[in-house]
């Protein structure tokens, strides 16, 4: 049996696993690669060869989310399911 074949089957007989994605607005950043970055003069973070702008002070720490699609968030803090993320920049679609 074919991979698709088999999808489509376990499909049919309610056999998968797959769960709709949470609403909560901190699950895409829970997915993606964390890095630690301190906010240069001027608002804005540095990393690799990119410069992102941001709403954040100068001097102040703060956490690159790298998405897996290959789009870039900066949060204030890291994420927390207790908390509402704060979002410095992002390129990411809506």
């Amino acid at each position: 049996m074919t991979p698709q074949a088999a999808w489509d089957e376990a499909t049919a007989q309610a056999r998968n696993k797959l769960r709709p994605v949470p609403k909560e607005p901190w699950w895409h950043y829970v997915w993606s690669l964390w890095h630690p970055v301190t906010i240069a003069v001027g608002g804005r973070v540095h990393f690799g060869q990119l410069t992102f702008p941001t709403q954040g002070t100068a001097g102040t720490r703060a956490i690159l989310c790298e998405h897996l699609d290959g789009t870039v968030s900066i949060l204030k803090e890291r994420p927390d399911k207790q908390k509402l993320p704060i979002v410095l920049f992002t390129n990411r679609p809506r």
